[in-house]
């Protein structure tokens, strides 16, 4: 076997295998089943997300938790072409390593920065944690801003402007496999 032959079978092996890996994870998270009770009645009901989003969940930030419990009533993201893509109804899966969960795209409100998106929707509203520390409107908002700029893509905010995504917490959903 040449050399050029066992580099391209590798590069091809690599390429499948990533897409294998994220089919997989797209076939997972698209058909997983759950039984809930509505009314003490277990119905078994398929939750089909029409999008999928990685979601950062520490013990400090709770951000699936605080969503469960209508504490968070918006996610903040870069308004990027797959949030551009969200409707209002859709169904979102927000997923940690560990846990899920499905929501409703309950609105859709986009802004040119994450300051303005802060005090338009509300700090806590968007960031719960920050209702436990002892601190005026503009410094949590700039603890907000702080927060939303370490996260991943931040730094495309002046290209793309966010978005507050409205969610309503539906049903537990999986993890992510990978």
């Amino acid at each position: 076997m040449s050399e050029e032959y066992a580099i391209a079978l590798l590069s091809l092996w690599e390429f499948f295998g990533g897409l294998l890996k994220k089919s997989i994870c797209a076939i997972y998270a698209y058909f997983f089943t759950f039984t809930q009770d509505f009314n003490q009645t277990s119905l078994k009901k398929k939750m089909i997300a029409q999008h999928i989003f990685s979601i950062i969940n520490k013990k400090n930030a709770p951000y699936l938790a605080y969503i469960k419990k209508g504490i968070k009533h918006a996610e903040g993201r870069i308004n990027a072409t797959k949030c551009r893509k969200i409707k209002v109804g859709d169904m979102l899966l927000f997923q940690s390593k560990s846990e899920g969960i499905f929501c409703k795209a309950t609105f859709l409100h986009p802004y040119p920065t994450f300051s303005a998106m802060l005090q338009k929707e509300g700090v806590e509203r968007m960031l719960p944690q920050l209702r436990q520390k002892e601190a005026s409107l503009p410094e949590k908002i700039a603890m907000g801003v702080e927060i939303y700029g370490n996260f991943r893509g931040a730094h495309r905010i002046n290209e793309l402007g966010c978005v507050a995504i409205g969610v309503e917490f539906l049903a537990d959903g999986p993890g992510r496999l990978f």
